[in-house]
C-alpha cells in the first residue's frame, strides 16, 4: 500500500508541478497584454485580441486524474445535476449591461434596450466604422 501511494504522491507532485508551469505561462502572458493594453487604446486592443486564433487554454495541456487517487464525478440523476447547478449559479454575480451597437459584429443583434445580443447568421449591411468587430463575433459592453 505504501509503495501505491508513493507512485500516486509522485504523479500528483508532477502533475501539480505542471499545473503551476501552465499558471506561470497565463501570468506571463496575462502580463504581456497588460503592457500592450498600457500603449493601445482599448478598443483597438479588444480589436486585435478577439482576432488572435490562439488562445491560453489552448496552450494548455489536459491534465488526467491519477487512477484511483481521486473519484471521478458522474451525475446520472438529473436531480443531483440541477442541484450542483443551482449552486454553481448561486455563485455567479449578476450584472446589469449596456452593449455599445457600434461595435457588434455585423451579424449579431443587439436588442433595442441594448441589454441582449443575439447571433442572425446573416452578414446584415452595417455602416462600418473603426470600433466595429469584422473578425469574430463581438460586440463591446459596459456594466450599467
Amino acid at each position: 500500500i505504501r509503495e501505491e501511494e508513493k507512485k500516486i504522491l509522485n504523479r500528483m507532485e508532477k502533475h501539480l508541478q505542471e499545473i503551476q508551469d501552465n499558471l506561470n505561462s497565463i501570468l506571463n502572458k496575462v502580463k504581456s497584454l497588460q503592457e500592450l493594453l498600457d500603449l493601445k487604446d482599448n478598443v483597438s486592443f479588444l480589436k486585435e485580441e478577439a482576432g488572435c486564433k490562439m488562445r491560453v487554454r489552448d496552450e494548455a495541456k489536459s491534465l488526467s486524474v491519477v487512477d484511483g487517487a481521486l473519484p471521478i464525478e458522474r451525475f446520472d440523476n438529473p436531480f443531483m445535476l440541477n442541484t450542483v447547478l443551482r449552486e454553481t449559479i448561486d455563485v455567479i454575480k449578476q450584472v446589469s449591461i449596456t452593449l455599445d451597437v457600434e461595435t457588434a459584429h455585423p451579424q449579431l443583434k443587439v436588442s433595442d434596450d441594448r441589454k441582449w445580443v443575439r447571433w442572425t447568421g446573416t452578414q446584415r449591411s452595417l455602416p462600418d466604422n473603426r470600433k466595429r468587430f469584422t473578425g469574430s463575433p463581438c460586440v463591446l459592453g459596459s456594466e450599467g
